[in-house]
């Protein structure tokens, strides 16, 4: 009994975890076809890049879109009818409706609608790199003496 659940733990916790990570042809869908969307119609107000970002809400990173904004969340991966984005970018409320300056194509909310039934796929952000690294990156030498003069480089006319 023990080395069942042993195996079965072995062959169900990987998939699982795989299960998170988008597929290929999910990440190809998002960049080719969701991100030139959203690069062209959110990011200015909505994104990491944005002066200020509007109404708490980002659409650059997976988990902000999951965790919303003001109005709460933009949308639950698998729930496109339901999800607060979709029906901004329908327009089906008169006071959210975005983007505001002209709504989207039917085709490109189909595309949004599409993305979010399929959970959302998303590259994964870069990992930040921890502090100690960044420092040791940075330090040459063994830190106790300064680099030897010979180790400066200079650019020759």
């Amino acid at each position: 009994m023990r080395s069942h659940l042993i195996l079965m733990l072995l062959f169900v916790v990987p998939v699982v975890a795989a299960a998170d990570e988008p597929s290929k042809e999910d990440l190809e869908f998002y960049n080719k076809r969701v991100r030139p969307i959203l690069e062209k119609n959110c990011y200015e107000c909505h994104s990491q890049k944005a002066d200020e970002v509007q109404s708490g809400l980002r659409v650059d990173e997976r988990q902000a879109i999951i965790q919303g904004g003001d109005r709460g969340t933009a949308a639950e991966p698998g729930d496109g009818e339901g999800s607060l984005l979709i029906s901004a970018v329908r327009w089906e409320d008169d006071d959210l409706q975005m983007p505001p300056e002209e709504k989207l194509s039917e085709k490109q909310i189909e595309i949004l609608l599409e993305w979010i039934d399929r959970e959302i796929p998303f590259p994964k952000p870069p990992e930040k790199e921890k502090k100690k690294d960044k420092k040791k990156k940075k330090k040459k030498g063994n830190g106790s003496y300064p680099l030897p003069f010979s180790s400066l480089q200079f650019d020759r006319p």
